[in-house]
């Protein structure tokens, strides 16, 4: 994925491109180890959203299946599920260089929904981001939740787009119910 591409989820390339953009010529060695020192503070300082682990150990508990469609890469994501205690409530995980296509691409979407072995009109796709997740869902032909947040403000006609919203990953049991 070329580092203008929107949202880059590898931060090495950032730090080549910071080395091209002052006229450096890229030390690899240099920009692995960058990469790995970001990571390792990333991931120190990561914290779940607010009533995710409860959530997910209900949802659990309820014989519900959960998965993760993801930009980041295989490697990432399991590290940053481990890094919150998440891990051991996800059944699936499909990520972007495994489909070969990003978010909000519907093969992605698919994917998983082969994967988890479910159709789409019986599945609910959370997510914080309204074009790769809510998007990309809902032309999957899923229905659709999004997590409000205040690091960006979402237009009203871009909030309409989900089926639900919520400010906590706790309004997921309601609306389950």
């Amino acid at each position: 994925m070329p580092p203008n591409s929107g949202r880059v989820r590898v931060k090495f390339y950032y730090f080549q491109k910071i080395m091209e953009l002052e006229n450096l010529t890229p030390d690899y060695k240099w920009i692995l180890k960058l990469n790995s020192i970001y990571w390792k503070a990333y991931l120190k300082w990561l914290r779940p959203n607010e009533g995710a682990g409860q959530t997910l150990a209900k949802l659990k508990k309820m014989g519900i299946k959960t998965g993760i469609i993801t930009n980041f890469g295989a490697e990432i994501q399991t590290r940053k599920l481990i890094a919150i205690n998440l891990v051991k409530y996800i059944n699936v995980m499909v990520t972007a260089e495994e489909a070969g296509v990003t978010k909000p691409n519907p093969k992605i979407f698919q994917m998983a929904l082969d994967r988890i072995g479910e159709h789409p009109e019986k599945t609910l796709m959370v997510g914080d981001d309204i074009i790769p997740d809510i998007k990309g869902a809902a032309n999957a032909g899923m229905e659709t939740i999004l997590i409000e947040n205040s690091w960006y403000p979402y237009t009203d006609t871009e909030r309409a787009m989900a089926t639900y919203r919520i400010n906590n990953l706790r309004e997921i049991l309601e609306i389950l119910n």
